[in-house]
């Protein structure tokens, strides 16, 4: 399996099960957070090849220098039929880690929240 493959596994299985955020890291099983809990997902690990491949894959050509000077970079990512993201990439000592934030696609404005002389509640 590829590691588009691998990770866009994890991302439908976040978006399916409304998590806000998906935190992998090499040799651990992804970790989703829902209802301001995080857990992990009951897959196996995400080797640290596919984590590096996917970043290395998705990360804009513009973005592509900073990732490699740095070691870590910020990016908008979307994935083909499941949602978008924003990506956080970077490398903890030995192997690369992601945070991605599920980006709504219905997000929410001001005229959905109950809005009081000028306060949001």
């Amino acid at each position: 399996m590829s590691a588009l493959q691998t990770i866009h596994g994890r991302l439908s299985h976040a978006v399916v099960n409304g998590a806000s955020v998906v935190q992998i890291k090499s040799d651990k099983p992804a970790f989703l957070r829902l209802s301001r809990r995080v857990g992990p997902v009951e897959l196996d690990p995400i080797t640290p090849d596919a984590v590096r491949g996917f970043i290395e894959q998705s990360v804009p050509a513009g973005f592509h220098d900073i990732w490699v000077k740095n070691r870590q970079v910020d990016y908008s990512y979307n994935a083909p039929d499941i949602s978008h993201f924003s990506v956080n990439g970077f490398f903890q000592p030995g192997s690369a880690s992601m945070v991605m934030r599920h980006m709504s696609d219905h997000p929410a404005t001001f005229s959905d929240m109950n809005i009081d002389r000028g306060t949001l509640h």
